[in-house]
């Protein structure tokens, strides 16, 4: 019985690829990639840029910067209740020293 092993016609680029991969100016250019796709993934899934809503590239432009409009917003409101929880619970610890 022979075995036959059969490759494909892109494997020397594939293993090129692999091997660019490798290096360590890729892999801080994977890190940036890596830290900006679940932003991306969260305009798609909750912000409707999975589809457009319009046509045309324009259409599309508007759909996508009103999003990072709307998910920017977001964050500076979490950002800014963050902020005030901890403010007003210094506030709350203050006063009840200070009455007390």
């Amino acid at each position: 019985m022979q075995k036959t092993l059969y490759t494909g016609i892109n494997t020397l680029e594939f293993y090129e690829i692999s091997q660019s991969q490798k290096i360590d100016d890729f892999k801080e250019k994977y890190k940036k990639r890596a830290s900006i796709e679940g932003k991306n993934a969260e305009l798609k899934q909750f912000h409707g840029l999975g589809r457009a809503k319009s046509y045309g590239l324009v259409a599309m432009s508007k759909q996508a910067k009103l999003a990072a409009i709307a998910v920017n917003l977001k964050r500076i409101a979490a950002i800014m209740t963050a902020i005030l929880s901890c403010f007003s619970e210094i506030f709350v610890r203050f006063r009840i020293n200070f009455v007390f």
